[in-house]
C-alpha cells in the first residue's frame, strides 16, 4: 500500500497478438458491446435456481434471493444498512438487509454507530467532502473503519493517451466531466484528498491504495489485466451518457446533439487498442481509534 506516488502496476504494458478475450470495432454502441453485455449481466436458470453466465459453471453455487439469504443466515450477527436517494431497491432482502432512501450530506440520525462504513464511486455526489468524512467518524464505533473507493481520473503509463492538455476525444470527454460536476458544486475528481480528510476527522492508520483499471482489454499484457480490461470497457461505455447529458447540457450550455456527437468518437477511443489508458482508482480506508 502508498500514501502517495503511485505503485508500478507491471501488468499493465501493451501486448500484440490475439489476447483471446472478445474485442470490438465499430461506431455503434450496439450490438458491439451487446454479447458481452449480456454475458456479463445475464444469468442462467436451472432447476428453479439462477447461476451466473459469464464464465458459467466456474462457480458452482447460485447467486439468487435464496443463496443471499443463506449467506446473510451465517451471519446473523451482521446488520447492514444501505442508503440511495432514489428508491431502486430490491423488494426482497436478506433479514439483516435494510434500505433507506436518504441524503448521505443530510445530518445523520441513526440510533447506533457502525463497525464499518463503505461509500464507492461517489466523486461528484458530494459538495462537502469534509462533512462527509466529520459524520462517519462520529457516527463509526470506536475501532471501526472507514473505507472510500473512488476514481481519479484517467491515466496513462506510456505516450499513447494524456489528459491535460487532452490527447484525444476520451481525454477531452473526461476534462469537460469534471470541469461539468466543478461548475456544479460537485468535484468529480475528490478522491485524491480522501486520506488526509479522513486524517483531518480523526482516523488512524490511515492507508491508501491505488489500482488501474483498463479502459479495455485489447492492450493489457495480463490475463488479470484483461479481464478487468473488459468489465472495465462495459461499464465505462454504459456509463458515458448518464455521466455526460445533464452536467454538459445544465452546466456547460452544450446541446444534446452536440453531446451526442462528441460520445460517438469516445465510444472509438475507449475501444482503440492504441490508447493504453486507464482508470486511476483510490481505496482509502482508516481506523476510528479505540476510546
Amino acid at each position: 500500500m502508498s500514501t502517495g506516488s503511485d505503485p508500478p502496476s507491471p501488468g499493465l504494458s501493451p501486448t500484440d497478438g490475439d489476447s483471446g478475450f472478445i474485442s470490438y470495432d465499430g461506431d455503434s454502441l450496439d450490438p458491439s458491446t451487446s454479447s458481452l453485455a449480456s454475458s456479463v449481466r445475464n444469468y442462467r436458470y436451472e432447476n428453479g435456481r439462477t447461476y451466473h453466465a459469464y464464465k458459467e459453471g466456474v462457480y458452482g453455487m447460485p447467486n439468487d434471493e435464496m443463496e443471499q439469504e443463506r449467506l446473510a443466515e451465517s451471519h446473523p450477527e451482521s446488520r447492514v444498512v444501505g442508503i440511495d436517494l432514489s428508491p431502486i431497491q430490491p423488494e426482497y432482502v436478506p433479514p439483516n438487509l435494510e434500505f433507506f432512501v436518504d441524503d448521505a450530506e443530510d445530518p445523520w440520525e441513526y440510533h447506533q454507530q457502525f463497525e464499518l462504513i463503505h461509500a464507492r464511486m461517489m466523486g461528484g455526489a458530494f459538495r462537502d467532502w469534509p462533512a462527509f468524512v466529520t459524520n462517519a467518524f462520529a457516527n463509526t464505533r470506536p475501532g471501526g473503519y472507514l473505507e472510500l473507493q473512488d476514481i481519479d481520473g484517467l491515466a496513462c503509463d506510456d505516450d499513447t493517451f494524456s489528459a491535460d492538455p487532452p490527447s484525444c476525444l476520451l481525454a477531452e470527454w473526461w476534462l469537460n466531466v469534471c470541469r461539468a460536476f466543478d461548475a456544479g458544486g460537485r468535484k468529480m475528481d475528490a478522491a485524491a484528498g480522501h486520506a488526509e480528510r479522513m486524517r483531518s476527522a480523526g482516523f488512524v492508520d490511515v492507508k491508501e491504495t491505488i489500482i488501474k483499471w483498463p479502459i479495455n482489454n485489447r492492450w493489457p499484457r495480463t490475463e488479470r489485466d484483461k479481464e478487468i480490461g473488459m468489465w472495465s470497457m462495459v461499464n465505462t461505455l454504459d456509463a458515458l451518457e448518464a455521466l455526460t447529458i445533464a452536467p454538459f447540457t445544465r452546466s456547460l450550455g452544450w446541446t444534446q446533439e452536440a453531446v451526442q456527437a462528441l460520445l460517438t468518437g469516445v465510444r472509438k477511443d475507449v475501444r482503440d487498442e492504441k490508447i493504453h489508458a486507464y482508470w486511476k482508482i483510490r481505496v482509502i480506508h482508516g481506523r476510528r481509534p479505540d476510546e
